[in-house]
């Protein structure tokens, strides 16, 4: 009996594995040269690929030709400006900037023109700072790789796996593009409609694609936000199995064999929504890859690929905060690591800082603010 229940599950495992469909494109990767830059970078990425012939172009052309064909005022790169700067920059070329409602729907349109034309996708990721520019508003990315459990040219309803995307603007200015593989559930998550009032996108989501030829739905499974948290040991072991699923799919994203696990942390611990990250770096190196697991199921959220980093440990968090209380003793200091504020990356959380009745903000960068109660989960 036993054997024959492992017969049906392995015909099982070999029949979701064949139903996989997976198109991934080369891209030339760049990061931002400007902090506002990112749909300038988006762009310079996507013609770089085109594939009736690249059109290889530098960032700063490209910007003069988004802010030439700009629609809409309040962005320093709208959906349309990006489209027709593209097909300046691009002659010959055909792009849409296709807005819905749903992210799902939208998805499915990606993932139906990348199956059919093999080319990235520029997407805008959401429309909340994430910089030091407070007016800067607008996060475009770049979508080089998708996995679904179907063939979106063949059905109309799938379920989202794996993005690949490349994000031209890394959390320290000046460093290269981070490459991420993440979960279609993780993916939703990060993936926000634009919050423009006045603005033809507000409400909707946006990617500059081709309209397909039929409208379909690309799901995603829900990870849980509560539950028994798993332990660090369960965290490591997974966290490997999931890098060499990176490098299945993403294999730009794992470049070495030597990178070595650290410490798992725990963030948003003592609540819901609680995951892991687990940073991997070469022995003597600091960490360049950065894997996030749910923290109850230990499903993937997302692999990351950075530029070498150190990154701000709980001794050196209590450190700041107490300077900023203007002596405080670290022994009165309490910190645990919680997810960032709206716009920033799951990878790179802050520390909280709490003493008495104050709460303070330690960034990656190590700088600490006071924040209202409100603010801080």
């Amino acid at each position: 009996m036993k054997r024959v229940i492992q017969s049906i599950l392995c015909t099982l495992a070999a029949a979701v594995l064949s139903a996989q469909t997976s198109v991934f494109v080369t891209v030339t990767n760049h990061n931002e040269e400007a902090l506002t830059w990112c749909g300038a970078a988006t762009g310079q990425m996507a013609v770089s690929g085109y594939p009736a012939g690249a059109c290889p172009v530098v960032q700063a052309d490209m910007w003069d030709a988004i802010q030439a064909h700009q629609l809409e005022a309040g962005w320093d790169t709208d959906p349309k400006g990006l489209r027709d700067g593209m097909m300046a920059i691009c002659p010959g070329a055909h792009w849409v900037d296709f807005s819905n409602a749903s992210a799902p729907a939208l998805m499915y349109s990606a993932a139906y023109w990348m199956n059919r034309l093999h080319y990235p996708v520029p997407l805008l990721l959401s429309t909340t700072p994430h910089n030091s520019v407070a007016a800067h508003h607008e996060r475009w990315i770049l979508i080089k790789g998708m996995v679904t459990d179907n063939n979106p040219l063949t059905t109309s309803s799938v379920t989202l796996q794996y993005v690949f995307i490349v994000d031209p603007s890394p959390t320290v200015f000046g460093d290269p593009p981070a490459e991420l593989l993440i979960s279609g559930s993780q993916f939703y998550s990060e993936f926000q409609a634009v919050a423009k009032p006045g603005s033809a996108y507000d409400g909707k989501y946006v990617a500059i694609i081709e309209p397909p030829e039929r409208t379909g739905t690309a799901t995603a499974k829900r990870l849980p936000i509560s539950g028994t948290l798993l332990s660090a040991a369960q965290i490591l072991a997974r966290a490997e199995r999931e890098l060499a699923t990176a490098a299945k799919y993403a294999p730009s994203i794992v470049e070495s064999n030597a990178l070595q696990p650290m410490r798992p942390q725990i963030v948003n611990g003592g609540r819901g929504g609680a995951y892991y990250i687990v940073r991997f770096a070469a022995p003597g190196k600091l960490p360049t890859l950065t894997v996030v697991l749910n923290a109850y199921s230990g499903e993937l959220m997302e692999v990351v690929k950075h530029a070498p980093r150190s990154f701000l440990d709980e001794s050196h968090a209590l450190e700041n905060a107490g300077r900023f209380l203007r002596g405080a003793k670290v022994s009165n200091l309490k910190a645990t690591l919680v997810a960032p504020l709206e716009g920033s990356a799951p990878y790179e959380p802050v520390w909280r800082v709490t003493a008495n009745d104050v709460d303070l903000m330690v960034d990656p960068e190590g700088k600490v603010r006071r924040l209202p109660r409100r603010l801080i989960p």
